[in-house]
């Protein structure tokens, strides 16, 4: 059952505490005591509905001896739920693979959906059906036999809502600290039942104070809040009176950024922004006692800019060089209501006219706020004395005009805007007269509240002019030639660009075709290097010379899956990476998009991909057999600090490999080829679940997400610990080899 290694509760299993227990032998006649300690069973499982039973051998007790062992849950009245036995080969398999060491540490995670009846180190058996679909797990016992004496202990369940004594802990531990009065660092014992905790994020510290933030985690820029309040008490009683305390509030946020957290005094009327100060209440401090407990509303707090705002506040002592007595952290997302999406070339030369620049708005997740009178401004910063034309037509009248002499676009009053609204507007045409930088603002402003602004976006265009003569010049423009398709279409986004800029082309096919293939060529017909961006649009990177675009369509699919249609959304991937080589169907006919993948594959392709080189070390992990396909992948990629394992000696070969496993693994091969892996940012944090990405894979993911390596499932979810399809994984594979491989 190498599977019950993998689970989450593993990794922690050796930090969880013990639970000593009365042993209860089988036969009265042949008590005797304990050869060990239950530790590690809680109310709460995880979230796949997983426990985990860890048991302790107590200090000189020869592990050798044991001829038997039996774990196992029951349900409230007692009833078999299921359990797990071992005994003959089983127990070889077990001391051989470290699960009986030295250590004395053993457990036992069950999982919920595992059907496995016989595995080399234990045999399941379940209890009655009924029971089993229940699985409302209220106990767990432990049952080790030595040749003709057995020991139980049997754990129920502590249903209490702990509150523990207090413990010093590290500075470090104080920096990110929760002061949650239900929870503890390090071992805690609840006084009510006995029982043993541990709480590696949240800790117990030994201040005497405690602060609490109440503040909403999300905002929109420009909006007020009134909700936000900061509560400060003593802790218990315990606390001992300071006569010069003061509590000091420091805001981190975006540049430039002017957050407001407006007090007000209740006598006078008087508001101020607490953050111009550093602090609130007086200069010198005032006093707190034993019995303190305020709270104290704040008047108004906003956030000018989007982004994340960390709010610390600490409680310091000013007649004892600021000691700090209470400190309480917490972070707002601020973001627009709106957002802008713009279609537009980075680069172009002088007098040529773009027709393909677009605006879309459109209002972003979450947002339930209509707007009566918005309008979209426009500003442009430009070479002195040039004439930009941002051309706009109305396609009932013909009419058309520069919306840069006016400064907006759309009525001068504004238009209502809904909570989902989502519009695309094209240009019909843009041009700029001079060589030089154009960087271009777009605001949406609520006409009815002092133009505050609702969304914002900056893009930059350069601009040059194509050298009368020779070669090297940095304003040389080159032509992009796209040449006419039958069944099909093909756009440039620009029909000229300078060496280096990026090209996008779009690709449409008719109804009842798929594309069959596109080049780039250059003027030597050297094919250009193209990135499929997926949903149709494809980048190259503009050489030295003009250029020439050519497609073709065929009828149908070009794979032999029926199971994979034109129309799919991954068909471009499943075909790159069937036409490189490297993912082939479940069978000859069937691709199997919505299966999954293992661990062991991910790591077997990325092997393929360096031409399988030597490894020279041995395999670190105990469940990766030498004679396995995947042996000399895992081993290379361990080797190379690719993989490193759930632990030190299991990786989980055949364990379908989920998002967030997936995007670590490419995130660890890229830097191991020298790829860049800085594309950093705040694009993951948009995702409704994004707190469940794991903290170890966090910098992978949000390399994945800011790279387009890895987008959302539905409902504004990442999904990070589902598991990854085939279609999803050729789709990221192919993304990563045009992005990235070299």
């Amino acid at each position: 059952m190498k599977k019950r290694f993998f689970s989450a509760f593993l990794a922690i299993c050796m930090m969880l505490t013990i639970l000593p227990m009365t042993a209860m032998a089988a036969d009265p006649a042949e008590e005797v005591d304990s050869v060990f300690e239950m530790q590690d069973f809680n109310l709460v499982p995880d979230s796949n509905g997983n426990y985990n039973v860890g048991w302790h051998y107590l200090d000189g007790f020869d592990t050798d001896t044991i001829t038997a062992l039996e774990v196992g849950l029951k349900d409230p009245n007692g009833e078999l739920i299921v359990k797990y036995t071992a005994s003959g080969d089983q127990l070889t398999y077990q001391r051989q693979n470290g699960y009986i060491n030295d250590s004395k540490q053993s457990s036992a995670p069950f999982i919920k959906n595992y059907n496995e009846i016989e595995d080399e180190d234990w045999s399941v058996v379940w209890g009655e059906d009924d029971i089993h679909a229940k699985w409302n797990v209220s106990s767990a016992y432990v049952t080790v036999t030595v040749g003709n004496q057995t020991y139980t202990l049997e754990n129920e369940n502590c249903a209490h809502q702990h509150s523990f004594t207090k413990e010093e802990v590290t500075e470090a531990a104080l920096k990110t600290a929760a002061t949650n009065e239900s929870a503890a660092s390090y071992y805690k014992t609840c006084p009510d039942c006995g029982a043993v905790s541990y709480n590696e994020e949240d800790v117990w510290t030994n201040w005497p104070y405690l602060l609490d933030i109440t503040a909403p985690q999300k905002l929109y820029v420009g909006e007020d809040d009134t909700t936000t309040a900061i509560r400060l008490h003593a802790r218990n009683g315990e606390s001992q009176t300071v006569t010069h305390a003061r509590i000091e509030v420091d805001v981190t946020g975006p540049e430039d950024a002017k957050p407001q957290f407006i007090a007000k005094d209740a006598q006078s009327g008087t508001k101020w922004n607490i953050l111009d100060y550093g602090y609130f209440g007086p200069e010198a401090g005032f006093e707190v006692t034993s019995s303190y407990d305020i709270t104290t509303q704040l008047e108004k707090v906003s956030f000018d800019k989007p982004g994340t705002y960390t709010i610390t506040l600490k409680l310091v002592d000013k007649e004892n060089n600021d000691k700090v007595l209470a400190m309480e952290t917490a972070s707002v997302e601020v973001g627009y209501r709106f957002a802008f999406e713009v279609t537009a070339p980075t680069s172009m030369r002088v007098n040529e006219e773009n027709t393909t620049t677009s605006v879309r708005l459109y209002a972003v997740e979450g947002n339930d706020k209509a707007y009566s009178n918005a309008r979209i401004n426009i500003e442009v910063e430009k070479p002195d004395g040039s004439n930009p034309q941002f051309i706009a037509k109305d396609e009932a009248t013909g009419t058309e005009w520069n919306v840069l002499d006016y400064g907006y676009f759309g009525p001068e009053g504004g238009f209502p805007v809904s909570a989902d609204y989502d519009i695309t507007t094209n240009f019909a045409k843009v041009s700029f007269d001079q060589t030089g930088t154009y960087t271009v603002t777009l605001k949406l402003v609520d006409r009815n509240n002092g133009d505050a602004v609702l969304a914002e976006t900056t893009n930059t265009i350069q601009v040059t002019r194509r050298s009368s003569g020779g070669s090297g010049h940095a304003d040389t423009r080159y032509d992009v030639d796209v040449k006419d398709a039958a069944n099909g279409t093909v756009k440039a986004s620009s029909t000229g660009a300078s060496e280096g800029a990026t090209v996008t082309l779009t690709v449409t096919a008719d109804e009842g075709y798929t594309l069959d293939k596109l080049t780039v060529t250059d003027k030597n017909d050297k094919e250009v290097k193209l990135t499929n961006k997926g949903d149709g649009k494809y980048t190259f990177t503009m050489p030295a010379s003009d250029v020439t675009v050519e497609a073709s369509f065929i009828e149908g699919s070009t794979l032999p899956f029926t199971d994979v249609s034109v129309n799919d959304w991954f068909y471009d991937a499943v075909r790159y990476m069937y036409e490189n080589g490297c993912m082939n169907g479940l069978t000859d006919t069937t691709f199997g998009p919505d299966a999954t993948t293992t661990r062991g594959m991910i790591v077997t392709m990325l092997y393929r991909h360096e031409n399988e080189p030597t490894v020279a070390g041995e395999n670190p992990f105990a469940d990766v057999k030498d004679t396995q396909y995947y042996a000399d992948a895992i081993n290379w990629a361990a080797e190379n600090d690719i993989v490193t394992g759930y632990d030190e000696t299991t990786f989980g070969p055949d364990d379908t490999i989920t998002r967030e496993q997936m995007a670590t693994i490419l995130y660890r091969y890229a830097a191991y080829k020298g790829y860049d892996t800085t594309q950093g940012g705040m694009a993951v944090r948009e995702f409704a679940d994004y707190e469940e990405i794991s903290d170890w894979s966090m910098t992978a993911v949000t390399w994945a997400v800011n790279a387009e390596l890895l987008n959302g499932r539905t409902n504004n979810n990442l999904d990070p610990q589902g598991n990854a399809t085939r279609a999803e994984v050729a789709t990221i594979l192919t993304r990563f080899c045009e992005n990235f491989v070299k």
